[in-house]
């Protein structure tokens, strides 16, 4: 029933894991109505484990983008550039 190498668990926090309690769906072609794959049934608290762990990785990224600014100005001399 599987299409290929194709990922078919949640992506959270930088690492593919199944649905909470392991819950899982048929996604079928709708052309044939053919079973294509098998993929994580995600819940509400699988929801919620995605949205905090993209604010940590947006929190991260602005730190880290601040951080390099803040370098690149204070290594300013001035020279108009």
């Amino acid at each position: 029933m599987s299409a290929g190498p194709l990922p078919t668990d949640c992506f959270i926090a930088g690492e593919w894991r199944g649905a909470e309690g392991g819950r899982r769906f048929d996604v079928t072609d709708p052309a044939t109505g053919m079973p294509i794959e098998t993929v994580a049934d995600a819940s509400p608290a699988d929801g919620l484990a995605a949205v905090a762990a993209a604010h940590a990785s947006a929190i991260e990224t602005a730190s880290s983008a601040g951080d390099w600014a803040n370098s690149v100005n204070s290594n300013d001399q001035g020279s108009g550039v």
